[in-house]
């Protein structure tokens, strides 16, 4: 009996060696984890922030288009490169921002009447203005969430 109270006693000042190595590699690996985790969320979150970006830059570069427009899209081109952006917004809205999607809704409903129309251009292009500042705006208010 007292053979085995001897070996204990030896073993007693290795313990705390023992628990301190477990709790550096259980501290190791939970750090790690963690950050990780962050570090893939940052990355998440500077890419939702670089389409909304992208939504932004689409709407504007389409605004500024029909801001110079004499008339609705007399050019087929424009017209092209004005539905190419839509769907790019749409499907950018789609991916990484569904709440922009009935907002989106709202402005291509705009657009697509404005196309259609049998009014002077200046009045449906004036519509069609208010409804992209309006949701130029939306999206503004999306950049507080990535800042």
């Amino acid at each position: 009996m007292s053979s085995s109270i001897y070996y204990l006693s030896d073993l007693l000042p290795l313990l705390p060696v023992i628990v301190g190595g477990a709790l550096t590699i259980i501290g190791g690996i939970v750090s790690n984890t963690v950050l990780a985790s962050r570090n893939i969320k940052n990355e998440n979150r500077a890419l939702r922030r670089e389409k909304l970006e992208e939504i932004y830059s689409l709407n504007q570069s389409f605004y500024v288009s029909l801001r110079n427009q004499s008339t609705s899209f007399a050019d087929l081109n424009d017209l092209k490169v004005a539905e190419s952006n839509f769907n790019r917004i749409n499907m950018l809205a789609n991916l990484y921002h569904p709440w922009l999607k009935d907002d989106f809704k709202v402005l291509r409903l705009a657009y697509h009447e404005h196309m259609k129309s049998d009014l002077p251009d200046n009045i449906t292009i004036g519509v069609l203005e208010d409804k992209i500042k309006w949701f130029l705006e939306e999206v503004e208010k999306g950049f507080t969430k990535f800042v």
